[in-house]
């Protein structure tokens, strides 16, 4: 007696970089229930599931797409999980998980199709990518550029602590060790050589503070950010634009510093 192993075959499409709306969860659950109901009407076997969760831990099940559409909880809290699910038996599956945050890895934030026949496989794939190619991407800027980003806040704040040491302290010397006019010697016939180690003392002062800000920062622009939810508990939205500010203030005053830094070295090696 032989016994036939069907082959099964496996799509996955990663969702990354993603800021995905209510609009664009029902684009998913639409063409999800639109598979479900072309399937072969003579299969008994086929079940078609959706879910979210919502950041107090409850999670609200329906096997109808229409869960997308109602008020609640979708007005009420904010959502953190959508999942999706079509199968027919064990030979079919539709598989879509959106997490908020930045997991990257299986099985959050992808679409998985399987099935025996190739060309479906494909073709499903196919069609639910194009709707994920829809979504609107992540601004990237802080992954991008973090090492910029790292160097600029680092000297931002370690000019900002050794001026309010200064400024807490008057009496001590500690102003002197900043001003190359007080240095007889070196390093004051190495000005450009000063103004390095200056701003490597300042990015030293700076380097604790500045990992423990960039880290809450890096989280305001999540791979996945699903926002769905009231608006006002939309808590990236809000504090983005603070952040963004509060940067700038750090970071300009730092750059003219720089900026005049080097136009007195320059005037002094003339």
């Amino acid at each position: 007696m032989t016994s036939t192993s069907v082959t099964k075959v496996t799509k996955i499409i990663y969702i990354r970089n993603r800021v995905i709306t209510i609009a664009d969860i029902r684009k998913l659950a639409n063409e999800v229930i639109d598979i479900y109901k072309k399937w072969k009407k003579q299969n008994k076997d086929k079940h078609v599931y959706f879910a979210i969760e919502s950041n107090d831990q409850s999670k609200y099940e329906s096997s109808n797409p229409a869960i997308f559409n109602e008020d609640f909880p979708l007005n009420s809290n904010r959502i953190n999980a959508i999942e999706m699910r079509f199968a027919v038996s064990s030979d079919v599956e539709i598989e879509i998980n959106l997490k908020h945050g930045s997991a990257d890895y299986a099985p959050d934030n992808q679409i998985t199709v399987r099935g025996t026949d190739r060309t479906w496989v494909e073709g499903i794939a196919k069609r639910l990518d194009e709707i994920n190619k829809t979504f609107e991407p992540q601004n990237t800027f802080v992954n991008r550029y973090i090492y910029i980003l790292y160097t600029v806040l680092s000297v931002s704040i370690g000019a900002f602590f050794v001026a309010l040491l200064i400024w807490l302290f008057p009496e001590s010397r500690i102003s002197s060790y900043f001003d190359i006019s007080t240095y007889t010697t070196f390093p004051a016939n190495q000005p450009m050589l000063f103004f390095l180690l200056k701003y490597l003392v300042y990015a030293l002062f700076g380097f604790i503070p500045t990992a423990l800000i960039l880290e809450n920062i890096k989280h305001l622009w999540p791979s996945i950010e699903i926002q769905v939810g009231p608006e006002h508990i939309l808590r990236e939205k809000k504090n983005r634009k603070l952040i963004l500010n509060l940067v700038l203030l750090g970071a300009i005053p730092m750059l003219i510093q720089l900026v005049y830094d080097i136009l007195k070295t320059s005037v002094t090696n003339r």
